[in-house]
């Protein structure tokens, strides 16, 4: 259980989540009771993690208490604190990828397996509601350029399904009218019809200025906008405590090339954050990248989901998953793949 009943005002209540995939992709959510608090909303399993406890051993012990399940494997998702009027709770949230045994509700609470796309953030908690932003994050984050007409085509294809495409923002032509009609016509262009179960989702450059329009953009098509992206100048020009507005589902992603970056990222509460340069790059001629150990103690200690950019190729997904990133991100890797 994802939040605890007894209130602990003084200090944050540290819960280990699981999100539990099936062998078909989909994942296990179970109903709170009635009488619990937040009764009768959804929620990843899981409970608090004991003093004595890393967060690995409590999962396994709440997932076999909850679901009478063993688990085999997991792996980090995100760390989420969240703030209830009658206390905090740090979420660490991990994927269950292989367990043992036919989950069943021990305590008689009710399951679903749903694709998480079916997965609605009104129906869970407020704390959860981080987790579902974080699961629909995928491997690859596609960069195109659409500030001028003569913006280089989308790829098209399984992985341009899969992918999120930022549709950036170039100087050359920084109007927010002018990106928002093209960003538009991409979006007409390429996105599947309404019935297609897997369209192409878009992340909109956005900054403090230019928000009001890329949210009506947003709220245009709701079926193909995924949510937005601060690049590193406009994430810095934003105060500390200062929301965009958005709806739950949408995303907030930004761009970091520092230490100091990511921590502001960070107090904007943004679900992920995109690291460069890992590697060396052509458009970068001399300049080494941080390489595989810097970048994994940045994802380490950064509190959303991380992806690696700069000299990246698609073979160099599983060395960034193992070194803490979510996925990778680029431009030039992608257009190869037309």
């Amino acid at each position: 259980m994802t939040d605890t009943a007894t209130a602990e005002t003084s200090t944050t209540v540290h819960v280990a989540v699981g999100v539990i995939l099936g062998t078909d992709g989909k994942i296990l959510i179970t109903q709170r009771h009635a009488r619990q608090h937040l009764g009768g909303y959804w929620e990843f399993p899981g409970g608090k993690v004991e003093p004595d406890e890393s967060v690995g051993q409590a999962l396994a012990r709440e997932l076999l208490e909850e679901l009478n399940i063993r688990v085999i494997s997991h792996q980090p998702l995100c760390r989420i604190t969240h703030h209830y009027p009658d206390k905090s709770v740090l979420l660490d949230v991990h994927e269950v990828i292989a367990f043992e045994g036919e989950p069943r509700g021990m305590e008689n609470q009710p399951m679903r397996w749903l694709d998480r796309r079916e997965l609605r953030s009104d129906q869970f908690p407020a704390a959860n509601r981080a987790i579902i932003r974080a699961l629909h994050l995928p491997d690859h984050v596609m960069i195109y350029d659409c500030g001028t007409p003569a913006a280089e085509p989308l790829p098209t294809g399984a992985l341009a399904n899969s992918a999120l495409v930022r549709l950036r923002r170039t100087d050359s032509d920084p109007s927010p009218s002018n990106y928002c009609a093209m960003a538009s016509k991409l979006i007409q262009r390429y996105s599947h019809n309404a019935t297609d179960t897997q369209p192409v989702r878009f992340l909109l450059d956005t900054d403090l200025n230019s928000h009001s329009e890329t949210l009506q953009l947003a709220k245009k098509f709701p079926l193909h906008v995924a949510g937005f992206y601060l690049n590193s100048h406009a994430a810095k020009k934003i105060p500390v405590g200062h929301q965009l507005e958005r709806a739950d589902d949408l995303l907030l992603g930004t761009s970091c090339h520092s230490e100091v970056e990511l921590h502001h990222a960070a107090e904007l509460a943004v679900d992920f954050a995109i690291v460069s340069p890992v590697l060396p790059t052509t458009s970068h001629p001399g300049k080494p990248g941080m390489g595989w150990p810097a970048f994994s103690q940045l994802a380490s200690d950064f509190p959303a989901a991380v992806y690696a950019m700069g000299g990246m190729q698609l073979a160099d997904l599983e060395t960034a998953k193992q070194a803490g990133a979510r996925g990778i991100a680029g431009i030039s890797m992608y257009r190869k793949q037309e």
